[in-house]
């Protein structure tokens, strides 16, 4: 756990003086970056750690030896596998590659002002970071490209932001539900409509025409299906955070300024919790619609009229968002550990 930990109070302790200086030269996203040397580390010297490093390394296996066999993955992700491979690394590095982009991309969204850095700092990361860049690639690169194409769209760049949040979704399609709920709410009108007519065509055209896309959507939920919830409980950890968070927020805030998106958010997340008490794809969805509040509240710390109890608030929630990362992470089941202990660098596995 020294691998996770070590990371992670390292953040914590220069995040925290970030957060008691009132100025500083160095630019936010080199700051940011500073502060996840460490954890960078950590994810890109990793060996077989995480539940999906192997079939990533497989995947690129496959790729490299022309496998038609290889296991579909969305457009976008398979296209940028190909062109990192070009470059010629064996199957590590790639990996490796795809987590460093996903760091970059993130130190670049989160990073525009002081607030941002902090709420990366002190939620995201403890929320995310391990799964995003050492275990789920394609969703953890897929989360951070929507969040750029989110900026775009708040700097009121509508095309850029819809093409961003495209290769997004080429990356995951899941992410779909994150990028275009922001897309309707906070392009202009003539460009929402536009969007939602797009929206209907090229649907109706994939479910018309496209049965390989029916069928990957559908080996998707074969594949979850096995993946039953545990408990009831399943799925309140997300949606406490998910509740505190909005509540946090909307307390704390010129109320009249926040937006419906909010509480359509609000509404997904708890029809995911509902669908989490059936197949694990339920816990997939809470994850995403944490992230978009997320990156909702990223984009509004200008409404917040008592930011000091605000980011208390965060700080709170991301110390026990770790401790909960930490039971996790040593949680043995059938007295098996998890697929994240112990630590193992790349050269200490056995190819």
């Amino acid at each position: 756990m020294l691998f996770y930990t070590i990371p992670y109070l390292f953040v914590l302790l220069l995040s925290s003086a970030f957060y008691k200086l009132k100025k500083i030269d160095v630019p936010n996203p080199i700051v940011l970056f500073l502060m996840l040397l460490p954890a960078t580390l950590v994810s890109l010297l990793r060996g077989d750690v995480g539940i999906d490093t192997l079939n990533y390394l497989g995947y690129f296996k496959d790729l490299r030896s022309g496998n038609e066999a290889l296991q579909a993955h969305e457009p976008g992700f398979e296209l940028l596998s190909r062109i990192i491979d070009l470059l010629g690394f064996n199957e590590r590095v790639n990996i490796a590659l795809i987590s460093f982009l996903t760091i970059c991309l993130l130190c670049n969204s989160f990073s525009k002002t002081k607030n941002q850095l902090l709420l990366f700092s002190w939620v995201v990361f403890p929320l995310y970071f391990v799964d995003m860049t050492m275990n789920g690639l394609r969703y953890g690169l897929a989360f951070a490209i929507a969040s750029n194409a989110v900026d775009a769209l708040y700097r009121k760049k509508n095309f850029k932001a819809l093409l961003i949040g495209l290769v997004a979704i080429s990356m995951q399609y899941s992410v779909a539900l994150l990028v275009f709920p922001f897309l309707m709410f906070n392009a202009n009108k003539k460009f929402a409509i536009f969007l939602a007519i797009g929206l209907a065509i090229i649907a109706s055209g994939i479910f018309a025409f496209s049965p390989l896309i029916l069928t990957y959507l559908y080996d998707k939920q074969d594949a979850y299906k096995d993946l039953l919830a545990p408990a009831v409980t399943s799925g309140l950890v997300p949606l406490i955070f998910f509740i505190v968070l909005f509540s946090s927020f909307i307390l704390l805030s010129r109320r009249k300024e926040v937006s419906y998106l909010l509480y359509v958010f609000l509404v997904l997340e708890i029809i995911s919790f509902g669908i989490a008490k059936i197949t694990y794809a339920g816990l997939r969805l809470q994850t995403l619609f944490v992230f978009a509040l997320l990156i909702y509240i990223k984009q509004h710390f200008h409404l917040i009229e008592k930011r000091r109890i605000f980011l208390y608030i965060l700080f709170s929630v991301g110390i026990l968002s770790f401790l909960i990362l930490w039971k996790n992470l040593t949680a043995e089941i059938e007295d098996v550990q998890a697929p994240m202990i112990p630590y193992k660098f790349f050269w200490k596995t056995n190819n």
